[in-house]
Parts: C-alpha cells; sequence; structure tokens
C-alpha cells in the first residue's frame, strides 16, 4: 500500500485501488477520475478552506490568506483536464504572480 493511501486508510477515507500514486498515470482521463473521486469525497468546506482556486482575483486573494497565516512556499498542483493547463498557467504568470512582485 502507497504511503498516500495508507494516510487516507487511517482517516477512514477508503482509497480505491486504481488511485494509487503507483498505478496513476498522469493522462486526461485520469486526471478526471481523480478530480471525479476528490469532489465526491471531499467536504466543499474543505475545499474552500484549504485550496486557492477561481479567478485570478479568488486566487490572489487566496494566497493573500496564506501568507498572513505566515506561509512562505506554496506547492501549485493543477488538477484539471490537461488541455486547460496552458491556459490557467499562463493566466497565473500574466495575472497573479505579478501582483505578488509588486507588494
Amino acid at each position: 500500500m502507497s504511503l498516500w493511501a495508507a494516510r487516507y486508510t487511517k482517516l477512514k477515507a477508503p482509497v480505491p485501488e486504481e488511485f494509487f500514486i503507483h498505478r496513476l498515470l498522469c493522462n486526461e482521463e485520469n486526471v478526471c477520475r481523480l478530480v471525479d473521486f476528490a469532489v465526491e469525497a471531499v467536504p466543499p468546506e474543505a475545499i474552500d478552506k484549504f485550496i486557492v482556486y477561481g479567478s485570478p482575483e479568488d486566487c490572489i486573494e487566496g494566497i493573500e490568506r496564506y501568507l498572513k497565516a505566515g506561509v512562505k512556499h506554496f506547492i501549485a498542483t493543477m488538477f484539471l483536464q490537461l488541455k486547460f493547463v496552458k491556459e490557467i498557467v499562463r493566466r497565473y504568470a500574466e495575472e497573479v504572480i505579478p501582483y505578488f512582485r509588486e507588494t
């Protein structure tokens, strides 16, 4: 059992074997399946509390919330269809990151 799966097993949240990290190929179909699983398994309140997402303005607000709490390092992970990743990265580079360079 992978470390990731073991952690979720401790939390009593069963992780289907097909989502074990060593079995998950990063392709559009699997990313969509993982997102669908997460949407059903994770309460919306947890998503709103711990994940930065939305419009560039929403992302800036979310990142500022973490900065005010003392967070100094971030990990950017984009669980979305691969066809959207290039556009999202471009928007972050043009609309979110410059905000923090200016402040």
